[in-house]
């Protein structure tokens, strides 16, 4: 679930904190509840470590518990409010704060709000993608995203599979970390190469 509903949940992370990817990488996982021949854990928390904020990616296969009722999400929290996300709708729950020295009452910090954000959408990402080709306008999700929501999921996985804690570069996508390393390429089988 790391590299197939994570890259969903994590590319709206990475254009919302206007971010190209992680600095560091830790994961934890395991098969505690399906006991089958897949090598995918059925538990996976992967955390990240951005400039100026954390972000915790989890996924229980056999437990459906989430956050306030709801399947999936992804929820932003400051210091003000938090705000939930997910591909149906969107709601901004605040923090409170007193009402003054001597109350013992607490008022919200800003205004709770919510609202719907449905589409349809295989139909408005081919309206999107036709709209650039007009206007030469970048699409709402570009090709350059695509690569960096991947390479967010995909670090999770060497993070796990190396049992390394990794510090990624992002621009220059590369890790000094020589066990971590080992997982971010593969040796072809002859007559088979990758010449770049």
């Amino acid at each position: 679930m790391m590299t197939d509903w994570g890259v969903h949940l994590l590319d709206i992370v990475l254009w919302a904190m206007d971010e190209k990817g992680p600095r560091v990488i830790n994961t934890v996982a395991g098969k505690y509840a399906l006991n089958d021949n897949r090598e995918t854990p059925d538990t996976i928390q992967a955390t990240y470590e951005f400039p100026g904020f954390a972000c915790v990616y989890e996924n229980r296969v056999a437990n459906a518990q989430s956050m306030w009722d709801q399947r999936y999400g992804i929820l932003f929290h400051g210091t003000e409010g938090t705000l939930l996300v997910d591909r149906s709708r969107w709601e901004i729950l605040p923090e409170t704060k007193s009402a003054g020295e001597r109350s013992r009452q607490s008022v919200d910090r800003l205004i709770g709000e919510r609202g719907s954000a449905a589409n349809e959408t295989t139909g408005d990402h081919w309206a999107d993608f036709i709209s650039s080709m007009k206007t030469r306008k970048p699409p709402i999700s570009d090709i350059e995203i695509g690569p960096r929501s991947t390479a967010t999921c995909l670090l999770a996985n060497v993070a796990l599979r190396s049992r390394q804690r990794i510090e990624w570069g992002p621009e220059t996508e590369t890790t000094d970390n020589k066990e971590a390393q080992t997982y971010l390429r593969r040796e072809y089988r002859a007559p088979w190469k990758l010449e770049l």
